[in-house]
C-alpha cells in the first residue's frame, strides 16, 4: 500500500478503538497538520506535522470524500462511501444504532 494511501486511510481510522468503545457518544476531530499513520502491526501513531513534512506528505494526498467509512478486514483496510440504506438512513446512522446489531 503507498504512503499516501496508508495516511488517508489511518486518517479515518485514527479513532477506531475509541469507536468500538463508545460508539454511541463517539466524537473526535483531527486538527489540521496532524497525521495518523497504521504501521506494519496495524498500530495507530498519530505525530503533528512541520510545515515540511506537511509539504512533504501533501504532494500524494488524495482528498477522502465526506461520508467515507474505513473497514479493516484481516489486514487489509477498505474504503466505503457513506450511502443511503433502504430505511432510508445513511450507513453511518445505521452502523452506530445499536438496536441494529452491527457494533458490540
Amino acid at each position: 500500500m503507498s504512503f499516501a494511501k496508508i495516511a488517508l486511510v489511518t486518517l479515518a481510522l485514527s479513532a477506531a478503538p475509541t469507536i468500538a468503545a463508545h460508539a454511541q457518544s463517539f466524537s473526535s476531530e483531527l486538527g489540521s497538520g496532524n497525521l495518523v499513520m497504521i504501521d506494519s502491526a496495524g498500530q495507530l501513531k498519530t505525530m503533528q506535522l512541520t510545515e515540511a513534512g506537511m509539504t512533504m506528505v501533501m504532494k500524494g494526498a488524495r482528498k477522502l470524500p465526506a461520508g467515507t467509512l474505513i473497514v479493516r478486514s484481516g489486514s487489509s483496510f477498505y474504503a466505503i462511501k457513506d450511502k443511503r440504506m433502504g430505511d432510508g438512513r445513511m450507513m453511518s446512522s445505521v452502523l452506530t444504532d445499536p438496536a441494529k446489531g452491527y457494533i458490540r
